[in-house]
């Protein structure tokens, strides 16, 4: 839900930018949504996430643990580029990812490097993937007076072990398409399911849900790692959507 003056805020960046150097402009992410414009919680960027539901221990472990850190770079590191004088002011800030709820591109962008189609139903990770792939091109920003307020809805999801098994297994199917090391890419991805590993058998413990779907998921996807990096991206484009819809009706 977009504040009135939400696109203005995003278009005037792009606006200031006539050499083309920003890829994308997201919005920010407020509280509440647009119709609550008086109230002071409106004003104020806020975690988008479960993260704030959470008491201060698990805060501190999910900090610890680095829960917000979900994205391995298909490159050495992630692409780095100079910020125009025109562009240094308090009301636009610089980032390394995109979020789905509140993502714009040039047009340009879109078509050079567009969603990846080959994740379906519950694509997670198709929003920081085809918002890295721009990074390669241009400037990620946020414009931080564009307000926006995304009511997330859980029914409209799969269940959480079928979440978390495509949640994990599509970055590895991304990473083997787009990657410039695959061996990097293997390592650090696998680093990252261990930490997740730990996190979501967490989740699952204090939700006492005590079948451990995130955990076995994340346990799902890990096993499939070497069987998803041994196809080439022509061979996984026919199997993984193929594979996806098998998993989704043997878990519904």
């Amino acid at each position: 839900l977009m504040y009135h003056d939400c696109a203005e805020a995003i278009l005037r960046i792009y606006e200031a930018d006539p050499d083309g150097v920003v890829a994308g402009v997201n919005a920010m992410h407020v509280p509440l949504p647009p119709d609550h414009p008086d109230d002071p919680e409106a004003l104020h960027p806020s975690i988008h996430g479960t993260t704030r539901q959470y008491g201060p221990t698990a805060r501190m472990v999910r900090r610890i643990l680095r829960a917000e850190d979900l994205f391995v770079p298909y490159d050495a590191e992630f692409p780095r580029h100079p910020l125009p004088p025109a562009l240094r002011r308090p009301e636009i800030g610089t980032r390394e990812l995109m979020a789905g709820w509140g993502m714009t591109f040039r047009r340009s962008i879109c078509e050079r490097e567009p969603f990846d189609e080959i994740m379906t139903r519950y694509a997670a990770g198709e929003d920081s993937d085809m918002g890295y792939r721009a990074s390669r091109h241009g400037l990620l920003l946020t414009a931080l007076n564009g307000r926006l307020c995304h009511l997330g809805a859980s029914g409209g999801r799969l269940n959480p072990f079928v979440v978390a098994a495509l949640g994990n297994m599509n970055p590895l199917v991304l990473h083997r398409i787009y990657s410039t090391d695959l061996e990097r890419s293997m390592r650090l991805s696998r680093r990252l399911l261990a930490r997740r590993m730990l996190i979501l058998l967490g989740k699952d413990l204090m939700q006492r849900n005590f079948t451990l779907p995130n955990a076995r998921g994340i346990l799902f996807a890990r096993q499939r790692m070497k069987e998803i990096f041994s196809k080439g991206p022509a061979e996984l484009r026919a199997w993984y959507p193929e594979f996806q819809l098998r998993l989704i009706e043997q878990y519904s």
